[in-house]
């Protein structure tokens, strides 16, 4: 029986995988691939930007709002001060006038945050199970690569602060330790997932041959393809979880970028572990 013989689940395979039998080093991104705390957070940025978007005469309501849609979903992985610049480019672009990255990014905060308290809440009083608001089996995957041996690490576009909090929250915390980073709040423009990579690769000298990147975002499947390591992509639908379903966006955009190995969420763990390593 082969790896893929192991999986329940649909799995697309890269022509251009190869197993990577050396992994020692796992950089896990986090909304969408372990927390969906912030499940709906593309549409929470759509709809800010259709509130202050005019519609052109010769497009539907529809057209647009996958337009915009696709616009988000393409900055992902950055601070969300990205996305607010992109609206207020958007809106320049069409009203001829706009409110500052800043202003949205307020509007933006404020929308996001009162999501994530309610579902917090509901997770620290028990009446809401941690698993609802994580993508499938990521609590099996980590366990399945510490076993393995491999260290992981968390780079994510989201605040530190709050990444401690959730990571806490969700009781996936232990698995990091200090290997967390983020942006320092939702105003920093310094903050890239790309010069985090980078960084952890050149302080611990990690060859491609042992890395492997496991996200939902361009930036990290692109950015561990470009030092010869494996790329793993979760194309979740996270309005779905559970259902086995792709993101059909998601999975073309980060077959695009590269990615070796795509799954729609980690409900075959261990087979999707085992194929990675050659097992």
């Amino acid at each position: 029986m082969t790896a893929l013989d192991r999986f329940t689940g649909p799995v697309v395979v890269a022509p251009h995988f190869r197993p990577h039998p050396g992994l020692h080093h796992a950089l896990m991104d986090w909304d969408g691939t372990i927390s969906l705390l912030r499940g709906g957070w593309v549409e929470v940025m759509t709809d800010l930007c259709l509130e202050h978007l005019p519609i052109n005469a010769d497009e539907t309501a529809e057209k647009l709002r996958a337009a915009i849609h696709a616009e988000m979903l393409a900055l992902n992985g950055k601070p969300s001060i990205h996305q607010m610049a992109r609206i207020s480019e958007l809106v320049m672009a069409r009203a001829g006038s706009s409110l500052h990255a800043d202003e949205y990014q307020r509007f933006y905060v404020a929308r996001i945050t009162t999501l994530i308290e309610q579902r917090m809440a509901g997770v620290r009083s028990g009446t809401k199970p941690k698993e609802s608001l994580m993508v499938p089996g990521a609590t099996a995957l980590l366990e399945a690569l510490n076993g393995k041996g491999v260290q992981l690490t968390l780079v994510s576009g989201t605040p530190y602060p709050e990444l401690i909090d959730e990571a806490a929250t969700l009781e996936v915390g232990r698995f990091f330790g200090n290997r967390i980073h983020g942006p320092r709040d939702t105003a920093d423009r310094v903050f890239t997932k790309r010069a985090s990579i980078h960084e952890l690769i050149a302080t611990h000298q990690i060859p491609g041959e042992e890395l492997v990147a496991i996200g939902d975002g361009p930036v990290e499947i692109l950015e561990t393809k470009a030092v010869g390591g494996l790329a793993i992509a979760v194309a979740s639908d996270e309005n779905t979880p559970g259902s086995k379903q792709f993101d059909e966006f998601k999975q073309r955009q980060l077959l695009d970028c590269g990615a070796d190995i795509v799954v729609p969420d980690f409900q075959d763990a261990m087979a999707l572990v085992q194929l990675a390593m050659g097992e």
